[in-house]
């Protein structure tokens, strides 16, 4: 016998909920921010408000560690101009690393290539805050 009754919504992973952290690493004056998972509304708006604070609190450079972030949304990249002008504004430098291929084509579509200091590793974009 076939019983008709209420559609169940699909079960989804509660970490699949949950917003996506952003973890700040101090490198002498310089901070890395390590955002995790898709930077769509809600985690852009954390990121800005992290880049903010770090400028506000004088912070000389940061470098934005893209290698966790699955994809990212134009409030993204609206959260990362916004925080590089503000740091810019401060005499801070904003650089970004770890941009893979699905990222970089963001990038490209988005029209952002050249607007940022990026590179391929963290290592490297600290070695490029000391090197100017």
């Amino acid at each position: 016998m076939l019983e008709l009754g209420k559609a169940f919504e699909p079960v989804v992973a509660t970490a699949a909920l949950a917003p996506s952290a952003i973890v700040r690493i101090r490198h002498g004056t310089a901070v890395v921010l390590v955002p995790e998972g898709r930077i769509d509304s809600d985690p852009a708006r954390e990121l800005e408000r992290e880049l903010r604070t770090l400028a506000e609190e004088g912070t000389q450079a940061v470098v934005v560690d893209l290698s966790r972030v699955s994809y990212l949304t134009s409030g993204a990249f609206r959260a990362m101009l916004a925080g590089a002008r503000v740091l810019d504004g401060r005499g801070g430098r904003f650089l970004l690393c770890g941009i893979d291929a699905s990222l970089a084509r963001l990038f490209s579509a988005g029209g952002f290539v050249g607007l940022f200091r990026a590179f391929a590793t963290r290592e490297d974009a600290l070695a490029g805050i000391a090197s100017g």
